[in-house]
């Protein structure tokens, strides 16, 4: 078997060759969210951004595309609706030089289409390759073609937004809107040719199938938190060879979570941590999400928000591993409680809310006098103080009864009760209203020794 393999851009690939993807591949079956992902890679991409490989092989006068037909394919439309969208603009040669990616001179001497399938022929070539209004319109009617139609709708809709985005700039008046869509234009068409492939070139059709299955069917998927973990410390690099801190500091979170006794899972972490902060999405959807939102701005505060998330995450899932304050117990009992009947729920944004929470109400204890006194509406200070009433009452009975021997005054009716078995044994009734008044009075009298309303006037 004869195999090489060599690093090419999209521009060498479809300007030194013609494809054509044999009949026992899939058809094209990208759906929107596949489409919208590549575009958003190629938007945001710089030079050089690789986009996996291609495995083909030679036939008479086209190479056999076996890997790589869906990106092929969508990169073609995608230049196409660059192509439609400079010839509203006038841009004639701009346009042409896209077509011969397109469509150019066989060196047989016939114009052919530089990507041919034989699934969705003629919906792909007469309503997409071809330029506007050279052949007939063709109705998608199978569900290649409808898949093609909704594909292109949805790029040429991207591109259209493009456009508008100038006109809508009022720093950009007359002549010079035109000018700045085909500079804008020409950009995206640029990233397009710039991203790379690997082609693997192979000497027959056999050999380039048994390689396709093994390129594809071999080994172990990446997880998410793999391509989370990739992403994200690309992002933040490593300045000194011998420190590299944010590896450290997420090998610090596997660390924790392999010895505990919760058995937790990165990937599950990583998804209620970004569901605790942000939208919905599924797990197989989290890297998605992520390389959208994780650019280089905030990379640095998405790290930290994880740490902090993994401490709670562990004290959620396993109370006794952290050390909990007295106002904290409340929530620890309750995590235990969940623990006990094996319930699993995220608690992260609780978790976040009740600490930020305690920390309020400690700042709020340690400044109270000062508040109070700088309420100004009348009705607050009129609560606060019988607030303040209240409490003080309350203390100076419980102080009272601490040193007095009588239990707690009853209310009559309590006392007139029928229960003959009931008995307070307190003597006769002329000594129980007199203990009654004695304790009556050292009541009012500690009650005005003590000054109720502190911070008042």
């Amino acid at each position: 078997m004869n195999i090489t393999a060599n690093g090419r851009t999209i521009e060498q690939v479809l300007g030194g060759g013609f494809f054509r993807v044999p009949r026992f591949q899939r058809p094209y079956s990208w759906d929107r969210a596949n489409v919208e992902d590549f575009w958003l890679d190629v938007v945001e991409s710089g030079t050089d951004y690789f986009i996996g490989s291609m495995v083909v092989y030679p036939q008479s006068e086209f190479a056999g595309l076996v890997d790589g037909q869906q990106r092929i394919t969508t990169i073609t439309m995608m230049l196409a609706a660059i192509r439609n969208e400079l010839i509203e603009l006038g841009e004639t040669a701009a346009a042409s030089g896209i077509q011969t990616l397109v469509e150019r001179v066989h060196p047989k001497g016939k114009t052919r289409f530089v990507l041919q399938t034989q699934t969705s022929y003629p919906y792909l070539q007469a309503q997409i390759q071809a330029e506007p209004g050279s052949a007939e319109t063709e109705v998608a009617a199978g569900a290649e073609e409808k898949a093609l139609e909704e594909t292109f709708g949805y790029i040429t809709s991207r591109i259209k937004t493009v456009s508008k985005t100038v006109d809508d700039n009022p720093g950009v008046a007359g002549a010079r809107k035109i000018a700045e869509k085909t500079r804008q234009l020409l950009v995206l068409r640029d990233k397009l040719l710039a991203l790379t492939v690997v082609l693997v070139e192979v000497d027959g059709e056999d050999n380039a199938t048994m390689i396709f299955q093994t390129l594809n069917s071999r080994g172990k998927d990446l997880e998410q938190k793999d391509l989370v973990k990739a992403h994200l410390l690309s992002i933040l690099g490593q300045p000194n060879e011998d420190l590299d801190q944010a590896r450290d500091q997420w090998e610090g979170m596997i660390d924790s979570f392999d010895e505990s006794v919760a058995n937790l899972s990165m990937n599950r972490f990583l998804l209620h941590s970004w569901l605790s902060r942000k939208d919905y999405v599924g797990e197989k959807a989290l890297f998605k999400s992520v390389k959208r939102a994780v650019k280089t701005n905030t990379a640095r505060s998405y790290l930290d928000d994880l740490l902090t998330d993994a401490d709670l995450y562990r004290a959620a899932h396993e109370p006794s591993w952290r050390q909990w304050k007295k106002a904290q117990l409340p929530i620890r009992y309750s995590l235990e409680a969940m623990s006990l009947f094996r319930l699993q729920q995220p608690f992260l944004s609780c978790s976040r809310s009740f600490e930020r929470t305690t920390k309020m109400q400690s700042r709020s204890r340690r400044c109270s006098a000062g508040f109070a006194q700088s309420r100004t509406t009348t009705s607050s200070l009129l609560r606060s103080q019988a607030r303040r009433v209240r409490v003080a009452s309350r203390e100076c009975t419980r102080q009272v009864l601490g040193r007095c021997s009588m239990p707690r005054h009853r209310p009559r009716n309590r006392l007139r009760s029928t229960n003959s078995r009931t008995s307070f044994a307190i003597g006769s009734r002329r000594t129980r209203n007199s203990r009654r008044r004695s304790w009556s009075s050292e009541v009012r009298a500690s009650t005005r020794s003590r000054p109720l309303l502190s911070g008042t006037s």
